[in-house]
């Protein structure tokens, strides 16, 4: 999949820039490993420009979910983008796509420490003479909406954010009975309950369970490729609570769009909390089953779901 992309983003005019971001390894996890490799890798990116002459131009920064490769974004945004005069930079994060998969670099919730670098190269030459530094806009997709709003408020260059949809604790995405148990008195009682009695009437859900919890640790994406569920369900729910950013949503001073959708199933009622948490001038916006565009991230509706996107940026950093 990797290889068909890269081939044809050689072929779009201009080609696709494949960009490899310098990033500081996150060293802060019990899972830690010797990350040292992180920093020669670097954070794989790619930016799309529009046809003409180099320009500055207002650019928009894409960053995926838990559970996709960075390459939908081609679609969610950034061919849209690129053909109203945009550039746009597809990321791929510490938790997503090859980073985890060839490398086992799991997500981190201080996602400001993956923005700020991404700002950076893009405001060093040779890309400073295609960005508008005033004119910086993020969007998180999926769990993303959740990072993207925790980077908006600590970095000062983001000129507007989009949370799609918005979003304030990832652990409350999980199943309440799991999350209870979770709160056992102990390591050993929570990992033996969850083994002995939750595990095994997993059955069909299995393989999404290991999905979703391969990006928060090398053990679990250690379980998923062994082709079971995350085994040490204490540990999981520690790391996975980390990823919220309720605690500082107010201090988000950029312009902020706030999706919703109407059938949301894996986040419902998490962006209108978001929205009141905010203090920034913010817009929230639900995307209806009607409109074909009801379910989690719009799969259905992606040319409705860039132009709510884009329109509230375009009118945003005019």
């Amino acid at each position: 999949m990797q290889a068909c992309w890269h081939r044809a983003g050689e072929l779009l005019d201009p080609p696709v820039q494949r960009l490899r971001i310098p990033y500081i390894p996150y060293q802060d996890h019990e899972d830690r490993t010797d990350h040292k490799h992180q920093e020669v890798l670097g954070l794989p990116a790619y930016l799309l420009t529009p046809p003409g002459r180099p320009r500055h131009r207002p650019t928009v920064v894409l960053v995926n979910g838990s559970d996709a490769q960075s390459i939908d974004l081609y679609a969610f945004g950034a061919c849209a983008a690129v053909e109203r005069g945009w550039n746009a930079l597809i990321l791929e994060g510490p938790g997503q796509g090859s980073l985890l998969f060839e490398h086992a670099i799991p997500f981190r919730p201080d996602w400001e420490h993956v923005v700020r670098p991404v700002v950076d190269h893009l405001l060093s030459p040779p890309r400073s003479a295609l960005v508008d530094p005033d004119r910086i806009a993020l969007v998180g997709w999926s769990m993303s909406g959740i990072l993207a709003i925790r980077a908006a408020a600590f970095e000062p260059r983001i000129a507007a954010v989009v949370a799609d949809p918005g979003a304030v604790d990832n652990w409350l995405a999980w199943p309440e009975v799991w999350r209870r148990l979770a709160d056992g008195p102990d390591r050993d009682t929570v990992n033996r309950h969850w083994q002995q009695s939750v595990l095994p009437e997993l059955g069909p859900a299995t393989p999404l369970l290991a999905k979703r919890a391969q990006v928060f640790g090398p053990r679990f994406l250690h379980d998923a490729r062994a082709g079971r569920a995350p085994q040490d369900l204490w540990q999981l729910a520690r790391t996975i609570r980390r990823f919220r950013c309720d605690d500082v949503a107010h201090l988000v001073s950029c312009p902020t769009l706030v999706l919703g959708y109407e059938t949301e199933t894996l986040i419902p009622g998490q962006d209108r909390r978001l929205y009141d948490l905010l203090r920034c001038p913010k817009q929230h916006t639900i995307l209806t089953t009607a409109q074909g565009a009801g379910d989690h991230c719009a799969p259905m509706a992606p040319q409705l779901r860039n132009t709510v996107v884009l329109d509230r940026l375009e009118r945003t950093l005019a």
